[in-house]
């Protein structure tokens, strides 16, 4: 993987994922209470190559609907190397974690990385909450 001086590299819900659960729509990838069952939104998409260092990884995410969120978990979103077995971060987000309806919002977590990974970001969906996946967004930090 040799893409010279890249500090940023973006990720499609849809073509760059794997998928347990939830459908494709017009932007993206949803899940909706009482038709997907619980699971894995998204994984993948297992990028290798990258050089060792610091780097974040941001989810956009959106719900439609903060009262019916609220106590709720709504998804666990990871990075994980695929090549050690390592889960690298975890976060839980909770309906409380967002702030408006139906406006994507970013959930970053930071990592650190040496050669030779493989890098997976997963979303496990609690089926909860109508949730909509736009993407990822991975960025060298340092």
């Amino acid at each position: 993987y040799d893409c010279g001086e890249c500090t940023s590299w973006t990720y499609d819900a849809v073509s760059d994922f794997g998928h347990n659960t939830g459908q494709i729509d017009t932007t993206g990838w949803s899940a909706t209470p009482g038709v997907d069952g619980q699971g894995r939104l998204a994984y993948g998409p297992y990028e290798s190559g990258m050089a060792a260092g610091d780097y974040q990884v941001t989810f956009s995410l959106m719900i439609d609907d903060l009262v019916a969120a609220s106590g709720q978990n709504v998804v666990v979103l990871d990075v994980y190397d695929s090549v050690s077995g390592v889960l690298l971060a975890e976060q839980l987000l909770s309906g409380s974690d967002f702030s408006q309806e139906n406006v994507h919002e970013n959930f970053s977590l930071d990592i650190s990385i040496g050669s030779g990974t493989s890098l997976e970001f997963r979303i496990w969906w609690h089926g909860n909450v109508y949730l909509h996946f736009g993407g990822v967004v991975l960025d060298r930090v340092n």
